[in-house]
């Protein structure tokens, strides 16, 4: 028997705070501050479509600058901060200044 798809809610277009939990080996979700249901859930290629989709409204201008925030789960010490697994621009132009200030050091 298949397993229902679980519902995912719309995001917001006011929303600049996002959560990435790994859940398991393979399984992630991607929630917003009201942390209610996941905006994305499933493998790592679903929540990473997602963000990229949620970057490209923001390099746009249809939404305001985001922050991600990635969650690892450790045995010990529980839900710990930690780097994404896949990297990413998240917000470019922070790259950009970075590469700027880089080369006037140079």
């Amino acid at each position: 028997m298949k397993k229902k798809p679980i519902h995912l809610k719309e995001i917001s277009p006011d929303e600049t705070i996002f959560y990435w939990y790994e859940l398991g080996e393979s399984m992630y979700a991607l929630y917003d501050t009201d942390m209610g249901e996941p905006i994305s859930y499933g493998s790592i290629n679903l929540v990473v479509g997602t963000i990229r989709a949620i970057n490209e409204e923001v390099m746009s201008g249809k939404r305001k600058k985001c922050v991600l925030w990635y969650f690892k789960r450790d045995s010990i010490l529980g839900w710990r901060k930690s780097t994404p697994p896949v990297l990413f621009n998240w917000n470019p132009e922070v790259a950009d200044k970075k590469r700027i200030t880089d080369n006037k050091k140079k």
